[in-house]
């Protein structure tokens, strides 16, 4: 076999592995929440859903959230009134798979928003019941509990 035999095979198996690839790819992280990146549509790969928490000085609202286990969500934490609020959900927090970017915005369990803010907050959440509070400084450990559910 003389030289541009071989390198033509090469090429031609190269272009073979290529199209393959690029056929079965986006199939195939489609399925898989932990490869979810953002900004891919391309790939077949969709953004996670955005769920929003309106959060006051005596409560969460809604004041129950179901999501899904192991499945990718933003939590959109709205604070509209004139003072920081703070949403304490520690449990949630530890049991749950923070993006970097979330990861940062929770300190000890609690993530404070700044007044008239909205903060993001990308998670994996894990399966259980997990109490959560919103309030500013001092109602943020005395408010009403209201509740996350993951099934």
């Amino acid at each position: 076999m003389n030289f541009r035999v071989a390198s033509l095979s090469f090429r031609l198996c190269a272009f073979v592995v290529v199209a393959t690839a690029t056929e079965l790819l986006p199939a195939a992280l489609a399925g898989s929440p932990r490869l979810a990146v953002p900004g891919h549509p391309e790939l077949g790969i969709a953004e996670p859903d955005v769920v929003t928490l309106e959060l006051s000085d005596v409560r969460c609202t809604p004041r129950r959230l179901v999501l899904a286990p192991r499945t990718p969500v933003v939590l959109r934490l709205r604070n509209g009134s004139g003072v920081k609020i703070s949403l304490l959900a520690a449990e949630f927090f530890a049991a749950a798979q923070l993006e970097p970017d979330g990861a940062s915005l929770v300190h000890n369990g609690r993530v404070e928003v700044g007044s008239h803010s909205n903060l993001d907050v990308r998670v994996t959440p894990s399966a259980g019941r997990f109490s959560i509070r919103c309030g500013d400084g001092v109602g943020a450990a005395s408010g009403p509990a209201e509740e996350i559910e993951v099934r």
